[in-house]
């Protein structure tokens, strides 16, 4: 089955040292169970209050998910 995964609040685990959190474990385990998956993620670090890298739009993980950045703007700079 194809299955899309969308989340903007939870770190991308892209570097090392980053933990595991849901949506990541999810698209482990549907990706164990032969699921096809595509994850989609705001492309604003909540948590460091700035933006990933601007020019990557997509990578693929070390597990083969492939991610999909959703560009948004600069959220810090819209309320300050």
């Amino acid at each position: 089955m194809n299955i899309w995964l969308m989340q903007t609040g939870e770190p991308l685990p892209i570097r090392n040292g980053i933990r595991k959190m849901r949506t990541a474990v999810l698209a482990d385990k549907l990706l164990e169970r032969g699921h096809k998956i595509l994850w989609w993620a705001s492309a604003f670090e909540h948590q460091q209050k700035k933006c990933y890298q601007r020019r990557i739009k997509a990578l693929i993980f070390r597990t083969g998910i492939p991610l999909e950045f959703l560009v948004v703007a600069d959220i810090v700079k819209i309320f300050l």
